[in-house]
């Protein structure tokens, strides 16, 4: 209700609790069921979970988050090609790693993009993590 209601900083503390309780309890299913909401908040707060931080891991990975459903489904040699991104070579260096032209490296990027709705490399890995098409750092 406090997300509904535009209170995210009284949100983020409850989400805390709750967190806090499931990982004592060793239960999962009250936060896994969830409205979608409560997931992009989880989503949104990653890695500032502290000790909690591994049953919110757990919790994402039942229930992905928005960007995920809405994200086109990217192919097997787009993937390849998101993983060296936030490895910040060049396309060239990209191209010769996984043995592909540039222009074909270029191609693929292009697609990624459009596929993650990102206008750049930085907004890709960021939209790639979101999605979970990259694991969190």
């Amino acid at each position: 209700m406090a997300l509904r209601t535009g209170r995210r900083t009284l949100a983020g503390k409850l989400l805390d609790e709750a967190l806090h309780v499931a990982d004592e309890l060793d239960v999962l299913r009250p936060l896994a069921i969830a409205p979608q909401d409560v997931t992009d908040l989880l989503v949104e707060r990653a890695g500032t979970f502290g000790h909690q931080e591994a049953i919110a891991q757990r919790l994402l990975a039942l229930h992905p988050p928005a960007e995920a459903r809405r994200a086109q489904s990217l192919t097997p040699r787009e993937r390849e090609v998101l993983t060296l991104l936030p490895s910040h070579l060049s396309q060239e260096q990209m191209a010769a790693e996984l043995h592909l032209s540039v222009n074909t490296v270029k191609t693929h990027i292009r697609l990624i993009y459009s596929k993650l709705g990102a206008g750049s490399r930085h907004d890709a890995v960021a939209a790639a993590y979101k999605t979970g098409y990259l694991p969190w750092p």
